[in-house]
């Protein structure tokens, strides 16, 4: 549509163009416009109708060349399209593994399906390469006669570290201090003693101490196993260990805990005179009437001696019939270990002694 009207167009200018030149040709030659009327009704009743029917054929004919023309163009616009068509269809159909591949869904299932497998190439191109740095950083040959060497010599280190003997040193050597002293305690000999029970109870668990049965002794006696003293024999370090922790003396834990509850259970003033052990060394004391028909009872005496049966104190009779008493040694680290334990006893003291002050100022 758009071309007829084009060539319409330019027919109208081709006309245009001949009516004003000829216009221009007439005035130039002085024809007047009745001349032109005259000759136009000449060329009318003559050649006239012969140009007409010229036009309308030569129009005639523009219009069915047109027709004609773009049938052929379409026809031939139809034929390239199938062509194209057929030579698309005929490529899918020569693609080789896509023989069954009816649709798009089944075409992306497909490519689908190759990632999936160029993936699981990848990993195991990965894997090759992980395997093959880890042969190329084992060891040669010479290194492996090296390693087994070392782990034959480690294997007879454990079974060394298996023997009774190498088991008893390693378990002494990791001793606390107090089972270490009595170590050594008992590397001088036989050890006849009620006391230290629990520490001799764990020493008896780990094979380093053995009870003895002597004939008609009731107190226990202990002495070291055979691993022990092979241990300490051939040991001179172990040794040193036991016998510097018998020269800062034994150390009953058991009897200490059992003498602190003591402490703690005594009455004021008997506890109040553990303070004086403590603080001074000695309180000294009258001893109790052995006439049995005093009626008065010395409860004093009968207090210190309940605490002498529990093993916090000791006495020894003075010239002059008193009675002066100590500590024991399990009491005395016991205190030290916690003061508190005599601070009623000392507040007692002081509360006494203030009261012995008020009186001798009211005597004087």
């Amino acid at each position: 549509m758009m071309r007829v009207e084009k060539t319409v167009w330019n027919s109208m200018k081709a006309i245009g163009g001949f009516v004003v030149g000829a216009v221009t040709v007439f005035g130039w030659l002085n024809v007047t416009p009745e001349m032109v009327g005259q000759t136009t009704y000449d060329a009318m009743r003559g050649p006239a109708p012969l140009v007409v029917m010229f036009v309308s054929g030569s129009l005639f004919g523009w219009g069915v060349t047109k027709l004609w023309s773009d049938r052929r163009m379409k026809e031939a616009s139809e034929a390239h399209d199938a062509a194209v068509a057929k030579r698309i269809s005929s490529g899918l159909d020569d693609m080789s593994g896509f023989e069954h591949v009816d649709d798009l869904d089944a075409l992306i299932k497909k490519a689908r399906g190759l990632s999936t497998l160029q993936r699981q190439l990848a990993a195991r191109d990965a894997e090759i390469e992980s395997l093959e740095t880890e042969l190329a950083g084992r060891p040669a040959q010479e290194d492996v006669g090296e390693l087994k060497r070392q782990l034959a010599a480690k294997d007879a280190e454990i079974e060394s570290l298996r023997s009774p003997v190498e088991s008893v040193r390693r378990t002494m050597a990791s001793l606390p201090e107090g089972e270490r002293a009595l170590a050594g305690r008992l590397a001088k000999g036989p050890f006849r003693t009620s006391g230290f029970s629990a520490e001799f109870a764990h020493l008896e668990s780990v094979g380093v101490a053995k009870r003895q049965r002597v004939p008609g002794v009731f107190t226990p006696t202990w002495a070291l196993t055979r691993e022990a003293m092979s241990a300490l024999s051939e040991d001179d370090g172990l040794m040193a260990t036991v016998a510097d922790a018998l020269g800062r003396g034994l150390r009953d834990r058991s009897a200490e805990e059992a003498v602190a509850s003591a402490i703690r259970r005594a009455p004021a003033a008997t506890a109040g005179a553990i303070s004086l052990m403590f603080d001074e060394g000695h309180f000294d004391y009258r001893a109790p009437d052995d006439d049995p028909w005093e009626a008065r009872v010395d409860q004093g005496n009968r207090d210190l001696s309940e605490m002498e049966s529990d093993g916090v104190i000791r006495y020894e009779t003075l010239a002059s019939g008193n009675r002066r008493w100590t500590l024991t040694e399990n009491a005395r680290r016991a205190i030290k270990s916690d003061e508190s334990l005599i601070s009623e006893g000392r507040a007692y003291v002081r509360a006494a002694l203030e009261d012995g002050a008020d009186e001798d100022e009211e005597s004087a």
